[in-house]
């Protein structure tokens, strides 16, 4: 049986448990915090942070991530991460970008991530979607792009973009995709279905 222990949002990792089962040390991370280390007792219901390697990002403006959701083509409800750029301002339209995950067996998780930093301090937003495929939500979710890559996970993809579109965050006329490994398999096989994107940029 899973139980849910924390909801602090966010990541959090346990490098190790105590001998007694009753402690454990991890890191935890979020959209605007790198990852620091933390002690708890198996409980979880009081997380100490035991360190600051970060302190230095406090003179800065970071952007905020989010956890969105939205339905692709065939009703399958797909979530994913909105980071908007620094300072942004409700139902201003911006340059938008989708960077699809590696894997395909990975997810996109709200923890730091330095490259989305720097596009959103540049006036970008981003969207990390957790196309089927992704780990997280079951093993069928996990297989449901088995043998069939580049079509419910690419409309999944395009389903958040025009979600972004409709929420009046994205500029249809401003789009762009990027990503690594799987995301960089999908960046390119995006580049052959759709003239929506002005670039796009693949690794």
């Amino acid at each position: 049986t899973i139980k849910q222990m924390t909801r602090r949002g966010g990541s959090m990792s346990i490098a190790d448990v105590g001998r007694d089962g009753q402690s454990v040390v991890g890191t935890l991370s979020s959209g605007g915090k790198p990852a620091e280390l933390y002690q708890s007792a198996s409980s979880f219901a009081s997380p100490v942070v035991l360190t600051d390697h970060n302190g230095w990002l406090k003179d800065y403006a970071l952007s905020t991530t989010e956890g969105v959701k939205w339905k692709s083509k065939d009703g399958t409800e797909i979530e994913g991460l909105l980071t908007r750029p620094v300072g942004y301002e409700t139902g201003r339209k911006v340059p938008f970008l989708l960077n699809p995950h590696g894997g395909p067996t990975g997810a996109s998780v709200n923890s730091f991530n330095g490259t989305v930093e720097v596009l959103a301090a540049n006036g970008f937003a981003v969207l990390q979607p957790n196309f089927r495929g992704s780990t997280g939500k079951g093993i069928a979710f996990e297989q449901a792009n088995k043998n069939t890559w580049g079509k419910g996970d690419y409309e999944d993809s395009m389903a958040g973009v025009d979600a972004m579109i409709t929420s009046g965050i994205a500029d249809p006329d401003r789009l762009g995709a990027f990503g690594w490994s799987y995301g960089g398999y999908m960046t390119f096989w995006i580049l052959t279905q759709t003239y929506r994107f002005k670039a796009v940029s693949p690794g």
